[in-house]
């Protein structure tokens, strides 16, 4: 084709899209204002004298359908610069009557208000802001000069001096608005209008400055929530932009922490670490001492925790819960125990919602992983051994394993491997199934862990305790996943050398804030062998390091444990008149059982559960006698406690022969324990076997009797008992 015939070509084109938008019907039309582009690529010339001013000509009759097109066109026309004021028509289409089409002229406006020239924003946008946020317009209107002043005030041709003259007294007066909705859209456009503001307030006089924050702080003390609600999802970024000038804000962040409205809440909590970390960066907090704003957020803190677990929302109680992962950062530890330490931990413990339990726990890591007293960490390891590993009920037994999770991406393997790698392997004899399967879960790991020939006696114990399963199990789910995992530690592969250089990088961080170089809490990636648990909804990881904890032996005797646990130094069991008055202050009351003796003084010693001692049963079955001097058997809880020395208990001969009519033994013996006697035990008489199975069936015609809540474990009963076989 020739020139010619191209330009012919394009000339009827041009002529009967300009037709169709003028006699055409609604598609039609609609298929013009799309091919636009394309059309200026052919002939922009011809496109922007004869199809431009045609659709400018169409739009004020036009429908919703041809509006909302043509103001996303206009958008991608003013981004590819082309030589058109389409402003006009945009502030236009802002006044039409239509919310829909309002709102779709307003957005586009918005877009390209960065893009436009000085001399169209100072002339043209920025008096119809002015003459939108009159009184006498309705309150939409004003609503749209506060968006419209929002962007303004950013534009890169704009003065700061000018936003000062002709912008500030505006947002100000809008600020002061009758109407609600109005403060509200203001708000969200505080933190554009700050930052030019804040890059002057050397320049101004004091009484502007003034006026500006006691505007703030009036929106912030707003009697609608719906204001007060904007106040707090900009309030990261009003501190951001002070800087060094963040102090005077603080009063208005500890207000909106108080403050007793779910809405309000639901839009601080989000942001209360970065809030937290901004103020530490200008020293208002301080890690190393409490301070005045220490002391006001850590109240306003704990009010907002007691008001947010009133709620049913656990979506809030979870993300206040991780935002205070990085407390450590912001306060110092001994305050952090002192009053949030026993808040997480009782979340952990009694939460409802299984999201809250789960962060609540690894929170709780946390604070441990930071905590700069021997005292400290090993209160908040003994609540975590005694009210989640060994707790009656199951729920906390299985938050423990879920708290075990989280320490694997949290602490470096030796620190796991002293403290919690011997409790999660007891939870493989726990008598409710589920918890049994979720510690199965994490055997591949726990096995990868391991360090030989170091962890031998860690290597021989997680064997037998996984051969004693293979041949005990009974539960079909627990089995069949068993069998899974055991599959899984056979063909395991080597160690990545990334997972190495993140437990090295883990350790070489505790050692150095062990030795008090603690550099903060850092974000880093989890240690992940894709073994033995699921990594679907992963968190980013915080790696703290560890704290001076002396290390302990894991082939220690009995005796040399109960020495250990009986110089356990507790902290104060009363709290201290100070303490009660901080509480109060916030307007908080903590559980009366962090502050009492009886709780923080009881013995912690680990119980030993029934299914162990059925174990060393069958281990010692041909000296009875000599096992029996080891076990103490009429405890209060119901459990076996080591502890027949300090009793000082001689047991004759004769005590030792105990008939099983002198006793009930299928209300102390489960069926596992029967099943184990019955099935493995040596060098039995047949009298014996048939003393056993005398004991099942009574087991079983008692069972519809003693029926129990499947949350609690055998260990919980209270009762006492002692049951020993007569061999006839």
């Amino acid at each position: 084709m020739s020139d010619d015939d191209e330009d012919e070509w394009l000339r009827n084109f041009l002529e009967e899209e300009e037709r169709l938008l003028t006699k055409g019907d609604e598609l039609q039309k609609l298929s013009v204002i799309g091919s636009l582009p394309e059309l200026l690529k052919y002939d922009q010339k011809g496109t922007v004298s004869k199809i431009i001013p045609k659709i400018q000509q169409e739009l004020p009759n036009s429908s919703s359908e041809f509006n909302l097109a043509v103001s996303r066109m206009f958008n991608i026309l003013i981004h590819m610069d082309i030589p058109v004021n389409l402003v006009p028509q945009i502030l236009q289409g802002i006044d039409n009557r239509d919310p829909m089409i309002s709102n779709a002229w307003m957005e586009t406006l918005l877009a390209v208000i960065p893009l436009l020239k000085e001399q169209i924003v100072k002339n043209d946008i920025l008096k119809c802001a002015i003459a939108k946020s009159q009184l006498s317009k309705a309150a939409y209107f004003r609503v749209s000069s506060c968006k419209i002043l929002g962007e303004i005030s950013v534009h890169k041709t704009m003065n700061p001096f000018e936003v000062k003259k002709d912008v500030l007294p505006l947002v100000q007066s809008l600020c002061q608005d009758c109407f609600f909705e109005v403060r509200a859209a203001m708000c969200r456009e505080l933190p554009n209008v700050a930052q030019v503001v804040t890059m002057v307030l050397a320049q101004i006089p004091t009484e502007v400055s003034s006026k500006w924050y006691h505007t703030f702080k009036a929106l912030a003390a707003d009697p609608c929530y719906i204001v007060r609600r904007a106040v707090a999802n900009r309030f990261s970024d009003i501190v951001r932009i002070l800087g060094p000038s963040n102090k005077i804000v603080v009063i208005d962040f500890t207000k909106l922490l108080r403050d007793e409205d779910e809405e309000v809440l639901q839009a601080l909590i989000p942001n209360v670490a970065n809030i937290m970390e901004l103020f530490t960066a200008t020293n208002v907090l301080q890690r190393e001492i409490p301070v005045q704003a220490t002391l006001d957020i850590g109240r306003a803190m704990l009010k907002c925790q007691n008001e947010a677990f009133r709620t049913n929302n656990w979506r809030m109680k979870e993300c206040l819960l991780m935002q205070w992962e990085r407390l450590p950062n912001c306060f110092p530890s001994d305050f952090i125990h002192q009053h949030f330490s026993p808040v997480v931990l009782n979340a952990t413990i009694y939460g409802k919602a299984k999201p809250v339990r789960s962060q609540a726990a690894r929170t709780l890591l946390i604070i441990l992983k930071y905590s700069l007293k021997e005292n400290h960490r090993k209160w908040i390891r003994e609540m975590i051994q005694t009210q989640l590993c060994n707790a009656p009920c199951c729920y906390s037994r299985q938050v423990y394993i879920t708290l075990c999770t989280h320490a694997i991406d949290i602490f470096s393997w030796g620190y796991f491997k002293e403290y919690f790698y011997l409790p999660l392997l007891s939870l493989a004899e726990d008598q409710i199934a589920i918890v049994r399967l979720s510690m199965v879960k994490l055997c591949p790991i726990l096995k990868q862990m391991l360090n030989l020939p170091a962890d031998r006696a860690l290597q021989l114990k997680l064997e037998n305790i996984l051969s004693k399963m293979e041949m005990m199990e009974a539960d079909r789910d627990v089995i069949m996943m068993l069998k899974l995992k055991l599959k899984e530690m056979r063909t395991i592969r080597n160690i990545k050398s990334e997972v190495l250089v993140e437990d090295r990088r883990r350790a070489d961080e505790e050692d150095r804030i062990l030795k008090g170089r603690f550099a903060g809490i850092r974000i880093g990636p989890q240690i992940d062998s894709d073994l033995g648990r699921d990594t679907t909804d992963k968190q980013p990881t915080i790696s703290v390091t560890k704290s001076a904890i002396p290390k302990q032996s894991s082939t220690s005797s009995s005796a040399s444990k109960r020495a250990a646990a009986a110089t356990v130094n507790h902290t104060p069991s009363l709290m201290p008149f100070l303490d009660q008055h901080f509480y109060t202050d916030a307007g908080v009351a903590l559980p009366q059982d962090f502050g009492d003796s009886s709780y923080r003084d009881r013995d912690l010693k680990t119980p030993i559960r029934t299914s162990t001692e059925v174990t060393k049963l069958i281990e010692s079955a041909e000296n009875l006698t000599s096992w029996l001097d080891e076990i103490s058997m009429a405890d209060e809880a119901g459990r076996f406690q080591e502890n027949i020395e300090a009793r000082a208990i001689k047991l004759e001969e004769k005590d030792m022969i105990i008939s099983v009519e002198n006793i009930n033994p299928a209300e102390t013996l489960t069926e596992n324990d029967i099943k184990a006697l019955a099935t493995t035990t040596t060098n039995m008489t047949d009298e014996l076997k048939v003393n056993i199975q005398h004991v099942a069936e009574a087991a079983k015609e008692l069972k519809p009797k003693m029926k129990r809540n499947s949350c609690y474990s055998q260990a919980g009963n209270g009762r006492q008992s002692a049951y020993m076989f007569q061999e006839i």
